[in-house]
């Protein structure tokens, strides 16, 4: 069973000029392909006067999904090799876009190809980090104010993060869980009587 993915460590930019035209790469980090349209409109309204935003993503771990487009520059030269990078890395959970601006010179589609492929290779090796990170899924507990350092104890011996926690009437914490930790957790709540409401993350 798969327990981890590897995805980058930031957001981050990357600019390479070829023939007079300019390629500036920008990573996202996202977890669906809600927020690309958003991204990309931005995009768009901060490089008004470039030719085209090529991008591809991946998204999801357990239920993967892919896409990329060329935005008009010659079919198959600069979504997919775009694509390629981020498969070739084996990353997940990430967007990369290239905005291109036209130099007077016409590169060709092997040109092309080249171009949004070294930029979206240097923008993941030259200016950002590959990390490895637990597929987890997220717990919604809740308990008596009683039972606050037994769960703590135990999320700190078992090194699981509690990422939030409300106080009210009673108590409730979210927790995100390792998907091997899954079952030890599941038995854990059940021997003492805590409510949990599961969900998967990826």
């Amino acid at each position: 069973m798969k327990t981890t993915y590897k995805t980058l460590q930031s957001n981050s930019t990357y600019t390479h000029q070829t023939q007079k035209s300019k390629f500036i790469a920008y990573t996202f980090k996202i977890n669906s392909r809600d927020k690309i349209k958003k991204i990309i409109k931005q995009l768009k309204l901060e490089h008004s006067k470039s030719n085209h935003i090529a991008h591809a993503f991946r998204v999801g771990i357990l239920n993967q999904e892919i896409g990329f487009s060329d935005d008009g520059e010659p079919t198959g030269s600069a979504g997919k090799p775009i694509y390629f990078e981020i498969k070739g890395k084996e990353l997940q959970n990430i967007l990369i876009c290239v905005v291109r601006y036209f130099g007077g010179i016409k590169l060709g589609v092997g040109g092309l190809t080249k171009a949004f492929s070294t930029t979206a290779k240097n923008v993941i090796e030259l200016e950002n980090k590959i990390i490895e990170l637990k597929i987890c899924d997220k717990y919604t507990v809740e308990f008596e104010y009683e039972k606050i350092k037994l769960i703590e104890t135990f999320t700190n011996k078992n090194k699981i993060e509690i990422s939030k926690k409300e106080f009210d009437n009673v108590c409730k914490f979210e927790i995100k869980v390792p998907i091997n930790q899954t079952k030890q957790i599941e038995e854990f709540l059940k021997i003492n009587n805590i409510k949990s409401i599961k969900t998967k993350l990826n």
